[in-house]
């Protein structure tokens, strides 16, 4: 569930990021159901913040750390980040977000860890330019 929680503990909790980064990302947690072994009733979700990533991205909109997210153009969860990419377009929440050939898989992970730690890497720097 690491997209998923990267998404929502993310926005939830902005101000402990300097940056949020995911890779195939379930976007709500109706759907982790099939991504995860554990009942559902274990998952200790607050009900009372949001539990799509969406509404919890823009509901901390005007404090979010640099996003970026990427998924596999195979991958069964391409549609859902599409769908976030496209929601996160029309709520006008800045976000970098692309598309790799590559389904959900740990090649693919390991294919593109390097992406985030570049993102990472450009905070990193931004910051200590600000702070130098």
């Amino acid at each position: 569930m690491g997209g998923y929680g990267t998404l929502r503990l993310g926005a939830l909790h902005a101000d402990r990021f300097a940056g949020l980064s995911a890779h195939s990302s379930v976007t709500d947690a109706a759907r982790m159901r099939g991504f995860v072994e554990e009942d559902p009733d274990t998952w200790l979700l607050r009900e009372t913040e949001p539990l799509a990533a969406l509404d919890c991205l823009r509901a901390k909109a005007d404090r979010l750390p640099p996003l970026r997210f990427d998924c596999g153009t195979e991958d069964v969860l391409i549609e859902d980040n599409r769908a976030l990419h496209a929601g996160l377009l029309a709520a006008g929440i800045a976000h970098d977000y692309a598309e790799f050939p590559g389904g959900h898989t740990w090649e693919y992970w390991h294919e593109h860890l390097a992406d985030s730690l570049r993102f990472f890497g450009r905070i990193l720097m931004a910051e200590t330019r600000l702070s130098g």
